[in-house]
């Protein structure tokens, strides 16, 4: 039995390791955060036992799991058995510190038996931020970037008419959810009027281009912002799972993203498409929370740091054109997560 805990329940590392396991015949322990949480529609029908994750039924199962997969921490108060293979999954290469290298507490870092690093520059970091060998650290391709690969349309969201689809990711300065924290400046991210939408708005509509801001799932954003402009949509985690279209199929379908800090950016990296990284509050980000590494060591594009530049930036983007229609799909659309639970020894070994 493969146990997956994720933070959103139901996110979309939950769904590509399900894929992974049906196609293995792996039978699929959901832990979910939230009592009572309601499977998804893609997870109907599916071979499926959901727990809350403190139930005594939760702490019962998560103890028979051959596998444990979690994306934020599951029971790190116990140490994982000697049948037991705990793998920390993470929620993707962060550029934020974390863990140790963010001054936590050893209580506060989650344990396991292994955990992901995107490539070889990453593995130092994982094992440092984690405090264990990069013996521990597994070099991999996280499990939700499979998503990215399907070909969806995004017939089921409601948008105006367009030719491009952008997609803008910032992360959160406020957590309202989980660790309450405040890093960088509060009132410099798009949900909080730092940014000109209206400009923005009439940039995208001249250009046939629909911008869907997805907020992060620990930030605070008010979708009534948003709805006196034409081409600049909200749409948020609820919206998605009630459309059953996942945030990486998003992705997969879009023409280019928007984001600053966000792990996301290393996976959107692999569909060669555009990107433009816009942190206004670059520099108290980097003094507060900081950074695991300088990030012109991390990252291959510039940080746009000034509103006018971001603006010039799109303009010239938009002007020269040579958009990917789709994403560059290819295999069976679990690759990733089957080539993570291979390793693990769930597929081709005792499950």
């Amino acid at each position: 039995m493969v146990a997956v805990n994720a933070f959103p329940d139901y996110d979309d590392s939950t769904r590509a390791l399900a894929r992974a396991a049906r196609k293995h015949s792996l039978h699929l322990l959901v832990l979910t955060c939230q009592k009572g949480a309601i499977p998804p529609d893609w997870l109907q029908g599916e071979e499926v036992t959901q727990a809350y994750r403190y139930s005594l039924r939760g702490i019962f199962l998560y103890h028979r799991a051959r596998y444990v997969i979690f994306t934020h921490g599951c029971f790190s108060f116990f140490r994982p058995h000697a049948r037991q293979t705990v793998t920390n999954i993470w929620h993707g290469m962060p550029l934020k510190r974390i863990g140790f290298l963010d001054g936590k507490d050893p209580c506060e870092v989650p344990r396991f038996t292994y955990t992901l690093a995107s490539d070889s520059r990453y593995r130092s970091i994982m094992a440092r931020a984690f405090g264990v060998d990069e013996s521990r650290v597994l070099v991999a391709d996280h499990p939700r970037s499979d998503l990215m690969r399907d070909q969806v349309a995004l017939d089921a969201l409601t948008l105006p008419p367009h030719r491009l689809c952008m997609v803008w990711m910032p992360t959160y300065r406020t957590a309202v959810v989980g660790d309450s924290r405040s890093d960088g400046d509060r009132s410099a991210d798009i949900f909080s009027g730092a940014v000109d939408l209206g400009r923005l708005d009439a940039l995208f509509a001249r250009h046939g281009v629909v911008c869907l801001v997805k907020p992060h799932p620990m930030a605070r954003a008010d979708r009534s912002t948003f709805d006196r402009y034409s081409s600049i949509v909200f749409v948020d985690d609820a919206e998605l799972v009630s459309r059953n279209l996942s945030l990486y199929q998003l992705l997969g379908a879009s023409h280019c993203l928007i984001t600053d800090i966000s792990s996301v950016y290393f996976e959107y990296q692999t569909l060669g498409k555009p990107m433009i990284l816009y942190c206004p509050d670059l520099k108290q980000f980097d003094s507060s929370r900081g950074f695991v590494a300088p990030l012109a060591e991390l990252v291959q594009h510039p940080i746009v740091e000034d509103e006018e530049v971001l603006l010039e930036t799109l303009q010239r983007m938009l002007s020269e054109g040579g958009f990917l229609e789709k994403a560059r799909g290819e295999g069976d659309g679990c690759a990733a997560s089957s080539a993570l639970l291979r390793r693990l020894g769930a597929v081709g070994g005792e499950s």
